[in-house]
């Protein structure tokens, strides 16, 4: 009797684990992926998507943007298109992306955050990857 409740332990365990990390790449996303944002968009688009420090409610200093790119082309970083970065579940994109680059103008609290005009470029992405999907933005090298 006791096999199936441990297996029942195993699939809940990895159902939990699954649903973590897809609710991590759906914060990546939220939070990096803008297909159609610009230099301009820096403010609006940090409000929109709740972009803020959460831990604290503070205005996040800075935020980048993945431009002109598709969601595949992001994913694929995390598998055939990135390289290990050499710690933890970093990889590195092996082709560079266009980006935009919000930095606070001022403001300290969520929803009181006013941005520069973002700095757009072209960058190699770092990112933290989970089950093959962007989890975590760490850097962009310049191109």
């Amino acid at each position: 009797m006791q096999r199936p409740s441990l297996l029942f332990f195993l699939v809940a365990t990895m159902l939990v684990t699954l649903t973590k990390g897809d609710i991590r790449y759906e914060k990546f996303l939220r939070q990096h992926y803008g297909k159609t944002v610009n230099e301009h968009d820096c403010t609006k688009e940090m409000k929109l998507r709740e972009i803020y420090n959460e831990n604290d409610n503070t205005c996040k200093e800075v935020n980048t943007f993945i431009v002109s790119s598709t969601i595949e082309q992001i994913k694929a970083i995390c598998d055939k298109a990135g390289e290990y970065y050499g710690r933890g579940n970093l990889y590195r994109s092996i082709q560079p992306f266009p980006v935009v680059t919000c930095k606070l103008r001022r403001g300290r609290f969520r929803n009181h955050c006013e941005y520069r005009t973002g700095t757009k470029s072209t960058r190699y992405l770092v990112l933290g990857c989970e089950n093959k999907l962007p989890v975590h933005y760490e850097e962009g090298t310049l191109y």
